[in-house]
C-alpha cells in the first residue's frame, strides 16, 4: 500500500483507469464471442452484420490507447476471417477429440 499522498492518489487513479479500460475490453470480448458463435452455427450473414460494431469497439479502444493499433488490426483481421467462414473455429470438445486421435495415430506409427 502506498505511503505518500501522491502515491495514494496515483494508485486510486490507476484503479479507476483499470476499471474503465476493462469495460472496453469486455465489450470487445463479448462481440467476438457473439460473432464466433454465429459463425459456428453457419450464420455468416448475421456474423458479417455484426462486424461494424466489432470494428467500432476495437477502433475506439485503439484510439484511446487501450489496445495497440497493430493489435487492433490483428483482431479485426482475425474476426473478419471467422465471420466470412474462411477460418473455422472448433469447439473445445472437438479440439480435444482431434488431438487425441492425432496422438493415437502418431503412436501407432
Amino acid at each position: 500500500m502506498p505511503n505518500l499522498a501522491n502515491a495514494k492518489k496515483a494508485h486510486k487513479q490507476s484503479l479507476k483507469h483499470q476499471a474503465h479500460n476493462k469495460g472496453y475490453k469486455n465489450r470487445i470480448k463479448n462481440l467476438y464471442r457473439q460473432i464466433s458463435d454465429l459463425s459456428r452455427n453457419n450464420k455468416q450473414k448475421e456474423a458479417l452484420d455484426m462486424l461494424p460494431s466489432y470494428y467500432k469497439a476495437v477502433d475506439k479502444a485503439a484510439k484511446k490507447n487501450i489496445l495497440h493499433k497493430n493489435t487492433a488490426a490483428r483482431k479485426k483481421s482475425f474476426v473478419t476471417k471467422i465471420a466470412s467462414g474462411s477460418l473455422k473455429l472448433l469447439d473445445k470438445k472437438t479440439q480435444t477429440e482431434e488431438a487425441t486421435a492425432a496422438a493415437s495415430s502418431s503412436a501407432d506409427k
